[in-house]
This record gives C-alpha cells, sequence and structure tokens, in this order.
C-alpha cells in the first residue's frame, strides 16, 4: 500500500507531549494534529514527502528500507532514530532527538549535488522490489533533499528534535 511521508520539527514541548504518550492512537493523532497546525506549517516546521521518501532514504542509506542500512547519521534522516509506535499498517513514527537533528542537517550539507546523482544512480536504479521497477526522477530527488537539508537546518538552528512519520494513503 503506497505511503505518504513528512517531517516535523518538534519543540521540546511538543517532543516531551509525543514521547510520553503510552498509546498509538494518541500519538497518531499528536502528529496529525501538528502536521495540520497553521502556526507550525507557517514556522516550516513540517515538510511533506509525498511518497517520494521511499527514494530519499535508499539513496542516503545502503539502498534498501532497512532503519539500520547505510551509515550514521544520513540513515537517520528518514527512518532511522527511534520508532515510537508498534510495527503496524498505519505506518511509522520515527523519532530524533535534537543532537541527532543536529549530526544529520551536517552530513546533508556536505552532499555535492554530483555525490547525489551517484548514490541515486547506485542504490536506486534498476531496483526491484514487490516485483515493480521504481521511478525515480532524479531531479525532483534532488530538490527534496535540498528541502530536506534545509528542513534539518533550521531544525537544529533551533534545538528541535526531528519526527518522521510514514502513513498509508488511506489513513493519512
Amino acid at each position: 500500500m503506497p505511503t505518504v511521508g513528512y517531517f516535523l520539527a518538534l519543540t521540546r514541548d511538543e517532543a516531551r507531549r509525543l514521547f510520553g504518550l503510552r498509546e498509538d492512537e494518541d500519538r497518531w493523532s499528536l502528529v496529525r494534529e501538528l502536521r495540520s497546525d497553521e502556526v507550525v506549517k507557517r514556522e516550516g516546521r513540517v515538510l511533506e514527502c509525498g511518497a517520494a521518501w521511499e527514494a530519499l532514504h535508499r539513496a542516503l542509506g545502503d539502498g534498501t528500507t532497512d532503519v539500520e542500512g547505510g551509515d550514521y547519521p544520513r540513515n537517520h534522516c528518514v527512518l532511522g532514530g527511534r520508532v515510537l509506535n508498534e510495527n503496524e499498517p498505519r505506518g511509522c513514527i520515527v523519532l530524533k532527538r535534537p543532537d541527532m537533528t543536529e549530526h544529520v542537517a551536517e552530513s546533508l550539507a556536505a552532499v555535492s549535488e554530483e555525490e547525489w546523482d551517484q548514490s541515486v544512480s547506485e542504490k536506486l536504479t534498476n531496483r526491484r522490489d514487490n516485483g515493480s521497477p521504481p521511478e525515480h526522477d532524479v531531479a525532483a530527488l534532488w530538490r527534496l533533499l535540498q528541502e530536506t537539508r534545509d528542513f534539518y537546518h533550521r531544525a537544529a538552528q533551533q534545538n528541535c528534535a526531528v519526527v518522521f512519520v510514514a502513513e498509508n494513503e488511506a489513513n493519512a
């Protein structure tokens, strides 16, 4: 089932609130509330990725969707970090502490367009999962990487935690 992904930069209070919730349904409610909050949007603390999040993770990691695949801190940009919800069909909610956010921001800042093109070529081209070939627009992925880099930079400057959320479209 296709999933949509988005990043949220969390203030200290929002991160404490999310981390303190014990029920998955409460966590889903909070991230959805923050995603649609006008103040969060205006402050640039939400970044929508659509379905391209998966290609972004693969290119920054080892070419798979393994949460530990690849090297830290790049593999923590999307799926790496602390998974806050149980394995369920809705998707995943993954938290990165503020210190991790800073490491990811520094690592993404060092990615050149040439390095990115090579990574996409090596890790995504001709890859098959579930019997179907992927479709990757290298230029669109480069733009998403730049947006993600800017997002992490702002989050690190504000000492924010970052949550990545992948949610099945049927539930989004």
